[in-house]
């Protein structure tokens, strides 16, 4: 992996604000790439999965009816999972962490900011961790594999632009063209 290969922030609670104010998805999308500081999509396929990684745990997070610092958090976790489970061991050209590994950092990470840690934030309850295990399970570690793969191996990304020529069949006259034509009955052959 390159050394400046997607070296990422979370957004802001302010800037997290901003982006769920923007009305339409695609749009969101932006705003969340905006805040990046990154061009969605960019050259990279890899940086669009990744701001649709976050956009997708972010969409999560308001659906849950999380704050905006619970939110905050909960992308600063997937964050630091994926950093650390798939994008730091390759950029230091180890391996990914294994499944189970990667979800006991996952459960470091959500202890660390659970209203049972002690000293931690205090962002989350019980029910809410429960959730939120339940959906990264869903996706993130239904899909573990894919990550992997896709930030293991960089992408190649070709343009090209191509004539397309498509034909169209020819459009019948409206009915007030049509003429009236008189009915002749078939003969009886019997």
């Amino acid at each position: 992996m390159e050394p400046d290969a997607l070296e990422w922030r979370v957004p802001t609670t302010e800037q997290l604000a901003e982006v769920a104010d923007v009305e339409s998805d695609a749009d969101r999308i932006a705003a969340l790439a905006k805040a990046l500081g990154v061009v969605y999509p960019g050259a990279d396929g890899r940086t669009a999965i990744h701001v649709e990684f976050l956009f997708t745990n972010m969409a999560y997070a308001v659906e849950a009816g999380f704050s905006s610092q619970q939110t905050h958090e909960f992308l600063s976790m997937t964050e630091n999972v994926l950093q650390g489970s798939i994008l730091a061991p390759l950029s230091e050209g180890a391996p990914c962490l294994s499944q189970h590994d990667s979800f006991a950092l996952f459960k470091r990470e959500v202890l660390s900011r659970s209203t049972d840690a002690a000293g931690g934030p205090g962002a989350f309850e019980m029910s809410a961790i429960a959730q939120m295990t339940d959906f990264v399970a869903r996706s993130f570690y239904r899909y573990y594999r894919a990550y992997a793969l896709t930030f293991a191996h960089v992408q190649p990304v070709k343009t090209a632009q191509r004539l397309l020529q498509v034909e169209l069949p020819l459009t019948f006259p409206p009915l007030s063209d049509a003429t009236q034509v008189p009915f002749v009955p078939p003969p009886d052959d019997r």
